[in-house]
């Protein structure tokens, strides 16, 4: 009986949002959500342009691209802990529904290190891949689910959470975040967020609110492997047969390392001009108020590289 109450709340509650829910108790899987709602309305929107890989997708705006595209309906597809096999499989469901004619991929050392989702950084509910988008099973995916609810006691807080509905932070908050905590209400006709407001009218004011790490990441892909490799191709060849527009962006990190010549020379040989490498665009690289952090750069960064692949373009 405690099992089938346990199993009750995962199912009717759904606190990872992988049922039925556009919202989560806790932090969900971009993965999950997107691939749901694509398939909710692909038919209806229309999608033609898709922004693909990890969680730096943001700093691309639907709005910049178009400038460069026209008015195509956007769809950012973009997750936290993607791979080159999500990316795949991502391109081969959206061409099972047809009208995929613009692509902006990024790759980046956290996506190459990440080769078919193994990588032990990327694991946990906000980097799972729904069986659509990745090689697991249906079956795998929901045990997944099902173990985190019961590791570390979470099942049991959620449901006294949700019968008491008093958050006690001193056990619950590596859990979940208190769910009625609301960040400052923030509106504007100019910027989509307080981050993007302050780190782009008061850099010393972003700094203080949301203390951001501007160390160096020390990562730095030495080869592309083998599946990768294969991967690329099939992209390749699926944008290519579908004479899809695409452009794959190799973005800096702030103060990182260019590109290895090794990895350049695999991926140039599959992308050939499609891809942009601004591994040593010094302007991004070393203007900390183009990255949010050490890791995600704003949306100006991401409006000056889509400036340049078309420029490029146009000079050809």
């Amino acid at each position: 009986m405690p099992l089938l109450i346990c199993f009750g709340f995962f199912l009717l509650d759904d606190p990872f949002a992988i049922f039925f829910k556009d919202d989560s108790l806790v932090e969900s899987s971009e993965d999950v959500m997107k691939t749901r709602h694509y398939l909710r309305t692909c038919k209806d929107e229309g999608y033609s342009a898709f922004i693909f890989g990890n969680s730096r997708t943001h700093g691309f705006r639907a709005t910049d691209w178009q400038k460069h595209i026209g008015p195509q309906p956007v769809y950012h597809f973009g997750a936290p802990g993607e791979s080159l096999l999500n990316i795949r499989k991502k391109i081969e469901l959206i061409q099972e529904r047809g009208g995929l004619k613009n692509a902006l991929i990024i790759i980046d050392a956290g996506i190459l290190e990440n080769t078919d989702n193994a990588h032990p950084f990327y694991k946990g509910p906000v980097y799972n891949h729904t069986p659509m988008t990745s090689d697991i099973s249906t079956f795998a995916f929901y045990s997944n689910y099902v173990r985190y609810y019961f590791d570390d006691f979470f099942f049991l807080k959620h449901i006294v959470y949700k019968i008491t509905h008093r958050y006690q932070a001193s056990w619950m908050e590596k859990a979940f975040k208190e769910p009625l905590a609301q960040a400052p209400d923030f509106v504007s006709h100019s910027y989509e967020s307080l981050a993007d407001s302050l780190i782009e009218t008061d850099f010393k004011e972003y700094k203080r609110v949301f203390h951001p790490d501007y160390s160096v990441l020390q990562r730095k892909p030495l080869s592309v492997s083998p599946k990768d490799m294969a991967h690329l191709r099939k992209i390749h060849e699926l944008l290519r047969a579908e004479a899809v527009d695409y452009k794959v962006v190799v973005p800096a990190d702030f103060m990182g390392a260019q590109l290895n010549r090794q990895v350049y020379d695999s991926l140039r040989s599959v992308l050939k001009d499609h891809l942009y490498d601004f591994s040593t665009f010094d302007k991004m690289r070393k203007d900390s108020s183009l990255n949010y952090e050490n890791l995600h750069f704003t949306v100006r960064a991401g409006a000056l590289m889509l400036d340049s692949m078309y420029s490029v373009n146009k000079s050809r």
